[in-house]
């Protein structure tokens, strides 16, 4: 039967080799060679129920990583924070680090307290990192813009007004109208006055002024226009004859 584990802190080691039983002289070496402060500890068996091992876990509480024969010899080399568990060599494989639980060790005569033992690594916390999320930016399509439908309607022009003014200018007034645009007017003379001339556009018509003599003969005169547009459609011609007079 071990003594009870309150005896432990009288009889843990002293900094020094610990030794699975039946290897001394190779553990002490290992230690030797490590150099850190250790204790001489031996692994208890638990009141009447003998359990052949004792789990050793990675990290003080971590996962068990290996089983150590109960009654070896372990060479201890630190401490818990809160002192429940003691990091020691594994006796099987002297170079693998493990934690036994307090109350499954029992001290060697002549040996400093666990306490003495410098504290080693608690396990460590591991957190999941979110990571960041993708920020996907949309893209704002680009519609072209629609084609202008094809102008296939051509111009219409209204019958042109023959006036005279104070001046005693013939002034020719007329309308035109078209779907898009009307580009511009032609009136074509002819009579006792003749000629092909271009109308001018002003306040929303159309105008051709012909000056009193020698520009223009009194008589009978017709004047014929034609509207074109940008698509190069002309309109329909409209014609009115009147005889050209200028009293003076």
């Amino acid at each position: 039967m071990t003594e009870p584990v309150t005896g432990l802190l009288r009889w843990l080691p002293r900094v020094g080799g610990i030794l699975v039983l039946g290897i001394v002289g190779s553990v002490l070496g290992v230690a030797g060679a490590f150099g850190h402060p250790t204790s001489n500890v031996t692994v208890a068996h638990p009141g009447s129920i003998v359990v052949q091992t004792v789990g050793a876990t990675s990290c003080p509480g971590g996962p068990v990583v290996t089983n150590i024969p109960r009654g070896s010899h372990v060479l201890a080399l630190a401490r818990s924070a809160d002192s429940s568990a003691v990091q020691v060599r594994n006796p099987a494989n002297t170079p693998q680090l493990v934690w036994i639980g307090l109350g499954s060790l029992k001290a060697n005569t002549s040996q400093p307290a666990v306490a003495t033992l410098p504290v080693g690594n608690a396990c460590p916390v591991l957190t999941v990192i979110q990571p960041a999320p993708v920020v996907v930016t949309p893209v704002t399509p680009v519609i072209p813009p629609k084609p202008k439908p094809k102008d296939t309607t051509p111009p219409s022009v209204a019958t042109p007004v023959i006036a005279t003014n104070e001046n005693c200018h013939v002034v020719v007034t007329v309308t035109a109208t078209d779907n898009v645009g009307v580009t511009g007017v032609t009136i074509v003379l002819s009579g006792v006055n003749s000629g092909s001339h271009a109308m001018t556009f002003s306040g929303g018509h159309w105008q051709y002024v012909l000056q009193q003599p020698p520009v223009f003969s009194s008589g009978s005169t017709t004047f014929t226009v034609t509207a074109q547009d940008a698509a190069g459609h002309s309109s329909s011609q409209k014609s009115v004859s009147a005889s050209v007079q200028c009293l003076i």
